[in-house]
């Protein structure tokens, strides 16, 4: 933990740093008819997902999945994909190394694998960039505040800002008491959706990341 930091900035990965939606959706189309027994749709697979492993099952139909078997999908799913590296959204770099620039210490808390995310991050060359990270395999997984609590715990929060693209984000960020801004790189958010659930504000570029810091987040260290 940077204590030396004006601020703090927690990123989500997978939408939010890293494009790998198609890739993933394409993936669990071939998985989940091993698991179920049935073909599953495109639209069953989007309709039902959020970013909690545990809860995206559920609503697909299982009934209480256990650690075991989610670990069990995500290995299947881990060993399909061992040779792609889904890109990082455009400006992610170049937002990184602004924000390193303002003194901000970053980290990273997301639903991916320890294995697949420090692989995924080491090849993407941008590991140094952050101070710590929790996946769902070394802490409870989101949005239980785990993660976030074993990493800047004992921070003043109104340093901190939560940066994801989902739902579970926003539960998340509201648990630990953070604000949390929403990534919509993709523009498919509903005009007024996220910001109902609790978002403090829904941006679409890497610049409007750096100007909602600057006006909001930073203010707080003055």
């Amino acid at each position: 933990m940077d204590k030396k930091a004006k601020a703090y900035i927690i990123f989500d990965n997978d939408g939010t740093l890293v494009d790998s939606e198609a890739n993933f959706i394409e993936s669990m189309e071939v998985l989940l008819p091993k698991y179920m027994g049935r073909a599953v749709s495109r639209k069953e697979i989007t309709d039902c997902y959020v970013a909690d492993w545990f809860q995206y099952l559920k609503n697909l139909g299982f009934d209480n999945p256990t650690p075991e078997f989610v670990h069990s999908m995500i290995d299947d799913l881990t060993a399909m994909n061992e040779n792609y590296l889904p890109p990082l959204f455009p400006g992610i770099v170049e937002l990184l190394e602004a924000l390193k620039d303002l003194e901000i210490a970053t980290y990273i808390w997301t639903g991916r694998d320890s294995k697949t995310g420090l692989e995924l991050f080491k090849t993407h060359g941008i590991s140094h960039f952050f101070h710590d990270m929790q996946f769902m395999d070394t802490c409870t997984p989101k949005p239980h505040p785990d993660g976030p609590t074993k990493m800047l715990g004992t921070i003043d929060k109104s340093k901190i800002l939560l940066i994801g693209d989902s739902t579970v984000d926003v539960e998340g960020a509201r648990r630990f008491e953070i604000p949390c801004l929403i990534v919509d790189w993709h523009k498919k958010a509903k005009s007024g959706f996220f910001e109902s659930l609790g978002a403090a504000a829904v941006v679409t570029e890497p610049r409007q990341v750096l100007s909602w810091v600057k006006q909001n987040l930073l203010a707080n260290t003055k």
